[in-house]
């Protein structure tokens, strides 16, 4: 059996949201150890989804 873990979050697309947005975030992939990379395309990530929504 595989387990997926996932969340879904629903903020307003305002700039003010986006550091609470990152916190959140990278408090659920910590577990998963990401490298440098991956953090930075996380950031870049939530950066875009809030701004082009």
């Amino acid at each position: 059996m595989n387990k997926i873990n996932e969340f879904r979050m629903t903020v307003e697309s305002k700039s003010v949201n986006e550091s609470f947005t990152r916190v959140v975030v990278s408090a659920f992939v910590t577990p998963l150890d990401p490298t440098l990379e991956e953090i930075a395309d996380l950031k870049t990530a939530v950066s875009l989804s809030l701004i082009h929504i």
